[in-house]
């Protein structure tokens, strides 16, 4: 069985509490205020593993002609992208943390965590911004290229674009709920096809007064 479990972004271990202190120093605030980025390093490193994927896949055959060699490596930097960006760039960048826990029961438990609205205002929005983009287009990117495979009927580069997208995906659905707190997806898909439901059905006044 599992549950989730959504809380603010605060800071212990994930498997007591909280983990990492992120709660916004002072200094960070006036460089904040002051339009510098709080985390170069941390936005380097978020695109970093994605590009040298990406190029990888696109040139590896000018360094090697073995593929399970392309195929080790590449993989090797989507799980180092994966791991920057589920315990790194996305807590510091745009304050979402996602994992699970696993009780004493067996139960497994997913708990998802976000800054506050105070700390989101506080914030650079430029990192999560840029959090935001690298994440997508990476997701394009490899959604192109699995596309490609598939026409051409190259299977085991479509596998390998499979490793990327499910790597990539598995962090923007843990990243998505993280945003989206404690806001029921269900609820808020059925509310929308209600609505949407509703206006179609409403006879046209226009048509009617005609």
């Amino acid at each position: 069985m599992s549950s989730t479990e959504y809380s603010r972004l605060a800071g212990d271990d994930p498997d007591s509490t909280p983990t990492v202190n992120t709660s916004i120093a002072p200094d960070r605030v006036v460089w904040q205020k002051q339009g510098r980025p709080s985390h170069t390093v941390v936005n380097l490193m978020h695109f970093l593993f994605k590009l040298l994927a990406v190029f990888g896949y696109m040139f590896g055959w000018l360094m090697t002609s073995s593929f399970i060699a392309t195929f080790i490596i590449i993989t090797l930097l989507l799980c180092a992208d994966f791991w920057v960006v589920k315990n790194i760039s996305g807590r510091l960048m745009a304050g979402l943390r996602w994992w699970s826990v696993v009780d004493e029961e067996g139960k497994l438990t997913w708990r998802y965590e976000c800054w506050t609205p105070e700390q989101r205002e506080l914030s650079n929005s430029n990192d999560a911004t840029m959090f935001w983009v690298g994440l997508s287009a990476a997701q394009i990117i490899w959604s192109i290229f699995a596309t490609i495979a598939l026409f051409s009927l190259r299977v085991k580069w479509l596998l390998l674009c499979g490793v990327a997208l499910c790597l990539n995906g598995a962090n923007m659905f843990g990243c998505f709920r993280c945003r989206l707190g404690q806001v029921s997806v269900r609820q808020k898909l059925t509310e929308f096809l209600a609505v949407n439901i509703l206006r179609r059905n409403q006879p046209d006044r226009g048509s009617n007064s005609l």
